[in-house]
């Protein structure tokens, strides 16, 4: 079975730590507040998401997570909390 590290585990530096902070402030933004800034850091792919040191690409790339998976999961996340807010909205 395949089992990731988490990403604060794989954080040794200040600076690992800062860029584990950046990625999921966004991670939590997107899932929990749709915030279109968050969403756009997550799934527009730019230069500046690969090469940019706090890039979304660059941080998945840098703790070695696949962001095609990673969006995926975060995709995953954003529909079940729609799912569960939906229920909520239905059984009032």
């Amino acid at each position: 079975m395949f089992r990731m590290t988490p990403l604060s585990e794989r954080a040794k530096t200040p600076e690992e730590r800062l860029m584990i902070s950046v990625l999921l402030q966004q991670i939590q933004d997107c899932v929990n507040g749709h915030r279109p800034s968050a969403i756009a850091y997550i799934f527009e792919d730019s230069r500046e998401s690969e090469e940019y040191v706090f890039g979304f690409k660059h941080i998945c790339q840098y703790f070695g997570y696949d962001h095609a998976v990673m969006r995926e999961k975060i995709r995953e996340l954003m529909m079940n909390k729609r799912r569960i807010f939906a229920r909520k909205i239905r059984d009032n």
